[in-house]
């Protein structure tokens, strides 16, 4: 007997990643710091900036040593329109190896006036603030104040997935994104030689929607038969859909067990011909530590609808980024940075939604 936390747990869902944006955080200067002892120099200093688990630190300021220090560095964090992280940036003293003291701290909400919304290359202005003062210069004269410019980027796409099997290109500002070419249905219909998983579902994922198909409970037909549909913006792009096995159902439902990974299928949408259905059983494929292995087969069928020409065509004579990507590049090694903690955001997310459903009557899950 099902209860209805697990009845829950099986049901087919939708779900939205949220919408990421770039922030970057420019430490220009500080003014007038005071050390945590005053009968000693200022030794060297750092500007820590957290939000929610994401922190970043700069090097030391020059010139070392005196009051008042230049930074000129750009840090660049994800911000999720969902999320009500402040910005925390703390100056913090070196006084020994491995031991910093905080000496002054903002604490800022990332929304305006404080944090502005920028679309294009021009700078944002940049704002003087008073640093708010530690236990250890509580008692001490202080006006330290630090010079910030703090902007969303919504002109960039973070990526949150791999750049060779990306679903979406897209940057963040709606005026920004491009117009739809067409509709891409799949019909995940049933799977086939899943060995000793007895409670499958499957995942697709396209874009900024993912869906969910419902848990089979030990049935040896494992079919489904459930059709989805996604808006298609960039035909140079990949829907993905795995296959995992439940595990919540029968012994873990507080959440604490993990699905099985059983496989995944990628289907690069720029190999399919307009208005032709696609019906074929795809291989599982799985990494393990002995290699690539095939874990069953997925049966699906597929409909790309082209539904502006001249539009897909153009897709095809521009760059694949948003353009800002191109005028004001980001490195790799930040955009790597950025890709891990998208990832991180849009896993939390998906286990909000969990838990949020695990409390709930199961009827209040489904969409």
């Amino acid at each position: 007997m099902l209860s209805l936390e697990m009845l829950a747990n099986r049901r087919s869902q939708v779900y939205y990643s949220p919408k990421l944006i770039c922030l970057n955080v420019t430490v220009i200067a500080a003014q007038d710091l005071i050390g945590t002892e005053i009968a000693r120099p200022l030794a060297p200093t750092i500007v820590k900036i957290q939000m929610g688990s994401q922190i970043r630190r700069t090097r030391p300021g020059q010139p070392q040593g005196s009051a008042n220090q230049a930074w000129n560095e750009d840090l660049l964090f994800v911000a999720s329109e969902s999320s009500k992280d402040p910005l925390v940036v703390t100056v913090e003293e070196k006084v020994a190896a491995g031991r910093d003291e905080p000496i002054g701290r903002i604490i800022c909400p990332v929304a305006s006036p404080y944090v502005t919304r920028s679309k294009g290359a021009k700078l944002v202005p940049s704002k003087w603030f008073r640093l708010s003062r530690s236990r250890r210069t509580m008692s001490m004269p202080f006006a330290s104040k630090i010079h910030l410019r703090m902007s969303l980027e919504t002109a960039y796409h973070v990526p949150e997935e791999s750049k060779h099997y990306s679903s979406d290109l897209q940057p963040a500002a709606e005026k920004l994104r491009r117009s739809a070419i067409g509709v891409l249905e799949v019909g995940i219909l049933g799977a086939h030689a899943l060995g000793d998983n007895k409670h499958p579902y499957c995942v697709a994922k396209y874009g900024d929607k993912w869906m969910r198909t419902r848990t089979l409970l030990g049935t040896v037909a494992q079919q489904w038969n459930e059709p989805y549909t996604w808006d298609v913006f960039d035909p140079n792009t990949v829907v993905t859909i795995a296959v995992l096995n439940n595990n919540h159902l029968f012994g873990h439902g507080d959440g604490s067990a993990m699905d099985q990974r059983i496989g995944k299928v990628r289907i690069w949408l720029a190999t399919l011909q307009s208005d032709r259905v696609y019906t074929h059983y795809y291989p599982l494929m799985a990494l393990s530590p002995r290699g690539l292995k095939k874990t069953g087969e997925l049966h699906l069928a597929t409909r790309f609808t082209c539904t502006a020409w001249a539009n897909m065509l153009a897709q095809y004579w521009g760059p694949p980024l948003p353009t800002m990507h191109y005028t004001n590049p980001i490195s790799e090694l930040q955009l790597d940075y950025l890709r891990v903690q998208a990832m991180v955001i849009v896993a939390r997310g998906w286990a909000g939604r969990i838990r949020r459903c695990l409390g709930r009557r199961w009827s209040t899950c489904s969409t």
